[in-house]
């Protein structure tokens, strides 16, 4: 007698995220000051970095 399988279909419970970086000094340590969603529904946080204080836009699509 032969099983088969399905596929699995569910969704991924864990997914790897990179953490943005600062471009100047490349720290994780990034603080979000303000938050906006654009008309393309991009949404783009405005962030300042911990370490250097240097001003970093992150795109989230």
């Amino acid at each position: 007698m032969t099983t088969t399988t399905k596929p699995d279909t569910r969704p991924a419970k864990w997914i790897h995220v990179t953490l943005p970086r600062c471009p100047a000094c490349g720290s994780t340590r990034l603080r979000a000051n303000h938050t906006e969603k654009r008309a393309s529904g991009a949404v783009v946080r405005h962030s300042r970095c911990r370490e250097c204080g240097q001003k970093v836009r992150v795109v989230l699509e």
